[in-house]
């Protein structure tokens, strides 16, 4: 070996994203994105749904039955890729069904660090493109503010007189 060898690092080879596979891996922040992007579309296709519903309720039922599957489907996907980069079976996913489990189970997911270089389930994932950073940025963001907000709400003078009036109403 020449010293020249030992000074150059290993190349890194990454997976390929496959946003339609349970095989590849992803990190935190496109989790949020993919996530995010996911629940928009959704969201759009509800929308739709619902105007249909007012030519017909039976094809208002179906855009969002068919969107609601696809939803579930693809949402099992990505969480099983980031589980995968946490080296962990995607069977883990059946912790979603236990009350209690499934917030710790979806903080764990968010928080935790993938695991660095090649597991059992392949490759790392690639580096966050520049939009992916962006766009996970100002959903954190949103999101902190939105929890700051509750919060400033719950401990305002207005919310008790709100939960005093609620509370002396009677039935």
């Amino acid at each position: 070996m020449s010293e020249h060898d030992l000074q150059t690092p290993p190349e890194v080879q990454y997976a390929k994203l496959e946003f339609l596979g349970f095989e590849a891996r992803i990190g935190r922040l496109r989790l949020i994105v993919w996530q995010l992007g996911l629940a928009l579309i959704y969201l759009s296709l509800c929308s739709v749904g619902l105007l249909m519903g007012l030519q017909s309720p039976i094809i208002s039922l179906g855009i969002i039955g068919v969107g609601s599957i696809l939803y579930v489907i693809f949402s099992i996907r990505i969480t099983a890729q980031r589980l995968h980069d946490l080296n962990y079976s995607a069977w883990m996913l059946l912790f979603q069904l236990v009350p209690i489990a499934n917030l710790i189970f979806g903080i764990m997911a968010v928080v935790m660090p993938g695991t660095p270089g090649s597991n059992r389930f392949g490759a790392p994932p690639p580096p966050n493109s520049r939009t992916v950073k962006i766009v996970g940025s100002i959903f954190v963001f949103i999101y902190c503010v939105f929890i700051a907000g509750i919060g400033a709400i719950a401990t305002s003078p207005l919310a008790y007189i709100f939960i005093s009036a609620v509370n002396s109403l009677s039935l």
